[in-house]
């Protein structure tokens, strides 16, 4: 058939290519469909090989990482005191005076934590208190304290026991600040001369940012 100009319609056979598609065998057929087959293999291949070194743990937690400090998520710090025998009977500082490996976000700066960066925050601080006898009071306390900036109480958490035996307070709190500057603080009661227990196993505070946001 041709079109009413004489020219053959487009994608038909010529003359040459009908003969040589008569002339066809079933191992040509089957060769030539062969090939869009093998292409598709290599390049399936190639697309497997592209994630051959992805060590998809470790970059994931990088990318994770980098996120969060993008976003301004990370801040932490722990430290713990070296005890002693304050005066007693009244709220007494507790100084973070050792600090216990990497901070971030986080200065600790004489002995109690300096925040970095505005979000919620959680505090947890741990006071060892040593048994005492012949001493009248025997209420003791573990507090957590956030100030401004400008020194003013901002929030504070406490735990709280009256005994005469060896104890360990314990405290948590989550708290919010709107800016940097805010100050964490691990502070105690306990009676007249009765002693804190020192070391990392017995008394001290961290501090762990969880978010920016503040409401």
């Amino acid at each position: 058939m041709t079109t009413p100009d004489g020219s053959s319609p487009p994608d038909t056979l010529g003359t040459g290519q009908f003969a040589a598609w008569q002339a066809m065998t079933e191992a040509d057929a089957k060769a030539q469909m062969r090939g869009p087959i093998s292409g598709f293999t290599t390049a399936q291949g190639n697309f497997h090989g592209k994630f051959d070194g992805y060590a998809t743990g470790t970059d994931l937690a990088d990318l994770q990482d980098r996120t969060q400090m993008l976003e301004g998520v990370i801040g932490y710090a722990h430290a713990y005191c070296t005890g002693g025998a304050p005066v007693g009977n009244a709220d007494t500082f507790i100084p973070l005076n050792i600090p216990v490996g990497p901070a971030v976000g986080v200065t600790r700066t004489s002995n109690r934590f300096l925040l970095g960066s505005r979000g919620l925050w959680i505090a947890q601080g741990q006071i060892g208190y040593d048994s005492i006898s012949g001493v009248l009071n025997t209420y003791i306390n573990a507090q957590i304290r956030i100030y401004t900036p400008a020194g003013t109480l901002f929030a504070q958490r406490i735990a709280e026991t009256v005994t005469s035996a060896q104890h360990t307070c314990t405290v948590q709190m989550p708290f919010v600040v709107p800016a940097a500057g805010y100050w964490a603080e691990l502070w105690g009661f306990m009676g007249l001369a009765r002693g804190i227990k020192g070391g990392s196993n017995w008394t001290g505070m961290s501090v762990q940012k969880e978010s920016t946001e503040t409401s």
